[in-house]
């Protein structure tokens, strides 16, 4: 799900979309870290996390516009 999330992304125009994104991949990794009890899976989600923070259309700063854009 963080790949895709990564991927859709690169073609995000709107600041507000890009925050949605933002905010689910942080929902994805938070969860997941939660519910996984091994190690490296653990570091796998926060590998795969990291990447679409470092997505330039993420990293941008927009993000945190709104961090709850359907409120």
């Amino acid at each position: 799900m963080l790949e895709a999330i990564a991927t859709i992304a690169r073609y995000t125009q709107n600041p507000k979309d890009r925050a949605a994104l933002s905010c689910h991949a942080e929902m994805i990794q938070r969860d997941r870290c939660e519910g996984v009890s091994e190690e490296l899976d653990k570091k796998d989600i926060e590998k795969r996390y990291q990447a679409v923070l470092k997505a330039p259309e993420i990293a941008s700063g927009d993000r945190f516009v709104n961090r709850h854009p359907s409120i």
